[in-house]
């Protein structure tokens, strides 16, 4: 479990982060880091800061999560950071944002071939969304069917 300073606040803010690898094998490979924060405000809090900081708009009330794509040259193999919050982990959520982590890995992969497109994305996503999953269960985390507000 992790915290990280808000400096423009000076609050710390709760998360866990967690690398979700994209590829056939787990544990290699491209992936994307997780960061889920105790609530939707801390989570709001960090991805502004970052936005401020990167030149970007700003993140409203109504985002229940995001998928913020980068490459970074001290983690290559990093394809961005999906953001969610406990209480706004639903299956739409869930999925919407590593659909997003899906055509970030698809893009690092380069040209393929139409018809392949569909099935590297396909597998991609059930293989991302399978270890979320798989991961956030061992926390102690649910992922719902419903917002619980």
């Amino acid at each position: 479990r992790g915290r990280e300073r808000d400096e423009q606040a000076s609050v710390m803010l709760r998360f866990v982060k967690f690398r979700v690898y994209c590829g056939v094998h787990d544990q290699r490979g491209l992936f994307v880091y997780v960061r889920v924060f105790a609530t939707k405000g801390e989570m709001l809090r960090a991805l502004n800061v970052e936005a401020k900081a990167w030149g970007l708009p700003r993140y409203n009330r109504k985002t229940q999560g995001a998928m913020q794509g980068y490459k970074s040259s001290t983690t290559p193999a990093c394809i961005g950071s999906v953001n969610l919050y406990v209480r706004g982990l639903t299956h739409e959520t869930v999925t919407h944002e590593f659909g997003h982590a899906t055509f970030a890995y698809r893009e690092r992969l380069g040209k393929l071939d139409a018809w392949r497109v569909e099935e590297v994305f396909c597998y991609a996503l059930g293989r991302m969304v399978n270890r979320f999953v798989q991961r956030v269960a061992k926390l102690g985390f649910m992922v719902t069917d419903r917002e619980l507000a």
